[in-house]
């Protein structure tokens, strides 16, 4: 697979020692002109790039990064909640990084589009989104996205434009699999294929304010407050404050207990949960629930249980138990939803020969009126199978 700087058309140099600085994603420091040699990183008065000086580098998105100051985010986004949204503000993004207005959105839902969602004539890319609940199993999401890799790339061969790359955006944190899988297929295939985690979608949002007024227009104020108390105090060492990863664990679970109880409990439901996760925790009155992140890294499991236990209690999180159970058996419409799901990544929809000649072989019936609800199950769990032996899973 061809390395990220291809995305700008400039010649390259790996890093060494610094992927620890800018998190998970595989940056290369990429050489350019004179003019860009010259000038200064905003962020930290030094050189830009030079062949002494390694401070700024590129990322996956193909563009020049300032150093590794304006990388390590301080703040962190909640994924937008509509797919059609999401999408949005991935291409908003991928046009600020680039510099560019060409990437846009392709066609719409109900129309052919080829495992496209937006496409870049002039830089020759195309990007499949995919949005996915992250509050499920590791193994669980990395079957899917393996599994959505494999269907894009072979409706990607119907896409009757040119194209060098596919850039594969997912909400979900990267997996060494599936990255392994998109090498597999770039060495196959003539484009290359590059993952993007919603990790290195959300460090871009903080740097360009005209996409934070639009997909977050209700945290303007408050990241103004943010930005001052980040200036007076940093986080404490060995904090949960100072653990980024394990505070946005925090967050992403009051997230869910607080929209499952809003379902029940209306707005309200966010300042009870806040007010009785202080009073459950002891804190006094006049302290407010983030004191949390002045708490020891050795805290953060106690407060996980809690926020677990409190969500194993909610309709949703006693539906989610039953589901996990051995013995579970999902229903009729559960099974339909998910056949269709699984025969769609075959390229084969419910009613089509081939379909029916699975049902004869397995049952030795053609249509789905003549099985039980038990074959059923069996039926669903044995396309599953076929497909993981397919990806190599």
């Amino acid at each position: 697979m061809r390395d990220s700087a291809v995305l700008m058309g400039a010649s390259e140099l790996r890093l060494s020692g610094e992927a620890d600085l800018v998190g998970e994603a595989d940056f290369r420091l990429t050489t350019a002109g004179p003019e860009c040699r010259r000038k200064l990183c905003e962020h930290c008065s030094k050189p830009g790039v030079t062949e002494q000086n390694a401070d700024c580098k590129s990322d996956a998105l193909g563009v020049l990064m300032p150093c590794h100051h304006s990388l390590m985010s301080r703040y962190h986004y909640e994924v937008l909640a509509e797919e059609s949204a999401f999408e949005e503000l991935v291409c908003d993004v991928l046009n600020a990084v680039n510099q560019t207005d060409s990437f846009q959105l392709y066609r719409g839902r109900g129309h052919q589009q080829f495992g496209v969602d937006i496409f870049s004539n002039k830089l020759q890319r195309v990007v499949q989104c995919k949005k996915k609940d992250t509050n499920r199993k590791d193994s669980e999401l990395r079957c899917e996205l393996n599994a959505d890799l494999e269907s894009t790339v072979s409706k990607l061969r119907g896409w009757p434009h040119k194209f060098k790359t596919l850039l594969f955006v997912t909400t979900t944190k990267k997996f060494s699999s599936v990255q392994d899988r998109a090498i597999v297929l770039s060495n196959n295939e003539d484009f290359d294929i590059h993952i993007l985690a919603w990790a290195e979608i959300e460090k871009h949002i903080h740097r360009f304010s005209h996409i934070r007024e639009r997909f977050y227009p209700h945290l303007a104020r408050e990241q103004k407050k943010s930005e001052q108390a980040i200036i007076k105090r940093l986080p404490i060492p060995k904090t949960i404050g100072a653990n980024a990863a394990m505070k946005r664990t925090i967050v992403e679970k009051f997230e869910r207990l607080g929209k499952e109880r809003e379902k029940r409990f209306g707005k309200k439901a966010y300042s009870v949960m806040y007010k009785n996760f202080r009073t459950e925790m002891k804190m006094k009155k006049d302290q407010k629930w983030t004191v949390i992140w002045d708490w020891p890294e050795t805290a953060a499991k106690a407060i996980c249980q809690h926020l677990d236990d409190k969500w194993s209690n909610t309709i949703a999180g006693r539906k989610e138990s039953a589901k996990n159970r051995p013995d579970y058996v999902p229903t009729r419409p559960q099974l339909f939803a998910r056949e269709k799901e699984w025969l769609a990544v075959l390229g084969l929809d419910m009613d089509s020969d081939e379909t029916r000649q699975l049902l004869q072989r397995s049952f030795g019936v053609d249509s789905h009126r003549a099985i039980t609800h038990s074959q059923h199950w069996l039926f669903v769990l044995e396309l599953e199978q076929l497909i993981k032996d397919r990806v190599g899973i």
